[in-house]
């Protein structure tokens, strides 16, 4: 099976990786991205974040959140702000996250941030547990009412969590 790995850097340190790459018959792919999310080159937007968050008032969680920096349930807010803030700069454990709901048996998803690209992968991997993806809808209330409408049996859930 193909190895897949995400390198970053400097334009320059890119080239040279790909060159390096080559010789070894493996394959080097430039991704056309706008911003180097989930990297260390956001440590500095990480630790501003953090310190943002420190101060905002936050209960523990209502309903079972998933983090994709650490890919475990967290709840208390104390871990919220920490992964909320880590995840900026660093690697997206989906793979983790969706092994942990499958496991505790969740009755549906919600993607929270931008883009659908870990709903579409949820529904591929676990086409059984209806998932989607909050920019999916126009506003808060649309997603809890969407969510709460498509799937009546967790409403209770997603009235809580908003």
């Amino acid at each position: 099976t193909a190895r897949l790995r995400k390198s970053t850097g400097s334009r320059d340190a890119l080239a040279a990786a790909a060159r390096d790459a080559q010789h070894g018959n493996a394959r080097c792919t430039p991704l056309n991205v706008a911003m180097a999310s989930h990297t260390t080159w956001l440590q500095a937007a990480s630790l501003t974040f953090g310190a943002v968050l420190r101060d905002w008032p936050m209960r523990p969680a209502r309903t079972a959140l998933f983090s994709n920096f650490s890919g475990d349930r967290v709840q208390r807010p104390d871990d919220l702000r920490h992964v909320l803030a880590a995840q900026l700069s660093s690697r997206v454990r989906w793979a983790d996250c969706m092994q942990a709901m499958a496991e505790r048996q969740v009755d549906c998803v919600l993607e929270l941030g931008a883009g659908d690209a870990l709903a579409r992968q949820w529904r591929h991997h676990h086409p059984q547990i209806p998932a989607r993806s909050a920019d999916e809808f126009r506003s808060q209330g649309s997603v809890r009412d969407g969510v709460c409408g498509i799937w009546a049996a967790v409403s209770a859930a997603c009235i809580g969590a908003f």
